[in-house]
């Protein structure tokens, strides 16, 4: 039988050459098992063949991503997390993620979190953007007061983060830090504060810039 999927990868100064000689019948699965082995053979300089008689070593696997007892099951994590900017007046409300935080502990950001996942739910994105900003700190918006700004990815390890970001002026409450082990402390900020404060990542200030943007009326 001959190989009908071949890659040669070169890493740095390693080289490595996956051979599958099974079809994969555009197995999405068996294509992840395929890039999880090539990124073995990176690690481990080592030759790994298939020849349709037997599974794909679970050491190979196991070596290179987390996955649990299904071996197809090695594609990274998808994270969605929704981010709010919420102003009032000239002044945007910025939160301090606790040290206790497992990624980007003690940056300065706007609150938000995760979407929940196994839920089918319109408006999913402003309902969680609606409940984080309640949770996190204590305000409260509705759907309809939250626009999209913008959206961009980053990694956490292996895992892919979409980070989605969405803008309100309508937010009531007195803002607190609900959880310290979450938020560690939150400010009122001009764009300027923000801008030039060195706990801020390019990709807040970027958000903020857009959000400014497309609100150019109510600045």
């Amino acid at each position: 039988m001959y190989p009908i999927f071949r890659r040669t990868l070169t890493e740095t100064s390693l080289s490595a050459t996956l051979i599958v000689d099974q079809p994969l019948k555009g197995c999405a699965a068996r294509l992840v098992n395929a890039d999880a082995l090539m990124q073995y053979c990176i690690h481990t300089k080592k030759e790994v063949k298939r020849d349709g008689s037997q599974d794909f070593p679970r050491e190979a696997l196991t070596a290179c991503r987390d996955f649990d007892d299904d071996p197809g099951d090695v594609m990274e994590n998808m994270i969605v997390n929704v981010e709010v900017i919420a102003r009032r007046g000239d002044r945007y409300l910025t939160i301090v993620r606790s040290d206790d935080e497992d990624f980007g502990g003690g940056w300065l950001c706007f609150p938000g979190g995760k979407l929940d996942p196994g839920i089918a739910e319109m408006h999913a994105i402003e309902l969680t953007g609606q409940r984080e900003l309640m949770e996190e700190v204590g305000l409260h918006v509705t759907v309809e007061d939250l626009t999209y700004v913008e959206s961009h990815t980053f990694l956490i390890e292996r895992d892919t983060c979409l980070d989605i970001v969405l803008f309100t002026d309508a937010a009531s409450g007195t803002a607190i830090a609900i959880d310290p082990a979450e938020v560690a402390g939150l400010h009122w900020l001009t764009a300027e504060e923000i801008m030039s404060d060195p706990r801020v990542q390019e990709f807040t200030r970027t958000s903020l810039r857009l959000a400014i943007e497309k609100q150019p009326s109510n600045i």
